[in-house]
């Protein structure tokens, strides 16, 4: 299920392993994101990062030996710029094993490019000279599942967040509510008790999905009005049983809230036929473009342009 916080965890991971300078790389898929929707530089991205001062030699020589490294498939890529370098390293040194953090690979578009970076991954007898480890995240899907338990059981770990205990997916929420809304408090001078019984409300809104929690609290560390904006959320919870449902109409409140921010009443039609034009042009394109040639495609001014993607 989307948004019981898989990406949080794994950004999470990275950011502690970089901070004790374990972490050798990541990469995080996002579905429509251009290049990391796909697999094409899955391989040059991570190697683009494991090349510091102790690896860069290695990644070089092999770039040097094959100028043309990144137009072969990722299996030779794999074993070029990544297992090769790293077992050098260590044949040299003693670092600590590093981590390669991967996170929502279910959204790496291709069942292909999904396989063939399982495929690197389910021998691990191919990495283990390396000292890498793997920190994957993903939705359950059949064809990564399958693939995945293709890993001997003695070199993997599974941990399945949809069978961790409610009490507990509830009491780290209210962990993560606590030091967002401390935040709010001090930025708008609110008393200590805020929001009271509002509090409870919001973790049992959440209905376990921290995606949820996260987009109330930027949306309220975004108001100038957070004590009208916290009725505002709950208020559109009612009668609404489904966690899923909540989240839409968090979404929606987010968005009318959103388009109009700061807008004098009397512009307010201009800046819906706007905010229609080009957030309808971005979902009909369903790829990256800039917003100087969004503003030229649409012919409105770039600021224009600018404003409404920033939703300010």
């Amino acid at each position: 299920m989307a948004g019981t916080g898989k990406s949080t965890i794994a950004r999470t991971v990275a950011r502690e392993y970089d901070n004790q300078e374990r972490l050798g790389a990541s990469f995080f898929f996002s579905r429509g994101g251009g290049d990391v929707s796909h697999a094409n530089k899955f391989v040059t991205t991570i190697a683009r990062q494991l090349a510091n001062d102790s690896c860069k030699r290695y990644i070089s020589e092999a770039i040097a030996k094959d100028p043309k490294i990144t137009t072969r498939g990722l299996s030779y890529q794999w074993n070029q710029l990544v297992l090769q370098p790293l077992s050098k390293l260590y044949k040299e040194s003693t670092h600590s094993p590093l981590l390669l953090v991967i996170d929502a690979l279910d959204e790496c578009e291709g069942d292909e490019d999904i396989k063939s970076i399982l495929q690197l991954l389910a021998n691990p007898q191919n990495w283990q000279n390396a000292q890498l480890r793997i920190f994957l995240t993903s939705r359950p899907e059949i064809p990564i599942r399958y693939n995945f338990y293709r890993i001997p059981e003695a070199k993997r770990q599974d941990f399945v967040l949809h069978n961790i205990s409610s009490s507990i997916i509830e009491h780290d929420i209210s962990v993560f509510l606590d030091s967002e809304l401390e935040e709010v408090r001090h930025n708008h001078e609110l008393s200590a008790d805020w929001p009271g019984e509002r509090y409870v409300q919001l973790i049992e809104s959440a209905g376990g999905l921290f995606i949820y929690t996260a987009t109330a609290c930027r949306f309220l560390k975004d108001s100038r009005f957070p004590e009208d904006d916290v009725d505002l959320i709950l208020q559109g919870n009612i009668g609404v049983d489904s966690p899923q449902q909540r989240l839409d109409l968090i979404y929606t409140q987010v968005l009318n809230s959103s388009v109009f921010t700061h807008c004098p009443k009397r512009n307010e039609q201009k800046q819906s036929a706007i905010f229609k034009q080009v957030i309808g042009s971005l979902v009909v394109l369903f790829d990256s473009i800039s917003p100087q040639a969004l503003s030229g495609l649409l012919r409105i001014s770039p600021e224009e342009t600018k404003g409404t993607i920033l939703l300010n």
